[in-house]
C-alpha cells in the first residue's frame, strides 16, 4: 500500500472503529495490509485499483473486529419498565461472512486467467 493511500484509510479506519489517533495503531495498520492483501488475491492483481478504497476500509474494519478483542455490536435494546438492558455481538463467522460480501462486490475488478492463455 502507498503512503498516499495509507494517509487516507488510516483516518478513515480509525473513524469508523470509533479510535482515537495513536489508539491501537499497528493493529490497524495490520488489518488495512490484510485487508489489501485479500482484495489482490481475490481480483488476482499485484496492486489494489483506485475504485477500491472504500471497500479497503470496511474491508480492514471487518478484520480488525474479527482478530483483536474490540466486539462488534449486532444490536441493543432496552426498556423501562422493571428495567431490561440487552446487546448481542457480532459472532467472527458473521464477521467472515461480512467480508466475503465485500470481496463480491469486487467481482467487476476481478481479472479472470484461461488455461493456457494469457491473463486478461
Amino acid at each position: 500500500m502507498d503512503q498516499a493511500l495509507k494517509d487516507i484509510a488510516l483516518p478513515r479506519l480509525r473513524r469508523a472503529l470509533g479510535l482515537t489517533e495513536g489508539e491501537d495503531e499497528q493493529r490497524l495498520e495490520d488489518a488495512l495490509a490484510a485487508a489489501e492483501e485479500k482484495i489482490c488475491r481475490y481480483l488476482l492483481q499485484s496492486e489494489l485499483p483506485d475504485a477500491v478504497d472504500c471497500l479497503l476500509v470496511e474491508l480492514a474494519a471487518l478484520v480488525y473486529l474479527r482478530t483483536g478483542e474490540r466486539s462488534a455490536l449486532k444490536s441493543e435494546s432496552y426498556s423501562e419498565g422493571q428495567l431490561s438492558q440487552s446487546q448481542s455481538y457480532l459472532t467472527a463467522e458473521e464477521l467472515a461472512q461480512g467480508e466475503e460480501a465485500l470481496l463480491r462486490c469486487l467481482a467487476p475488478w476481478r481479472r479472470v486467467r484461461c488455461k493456457g492463455g494469457a491473463s486478461s
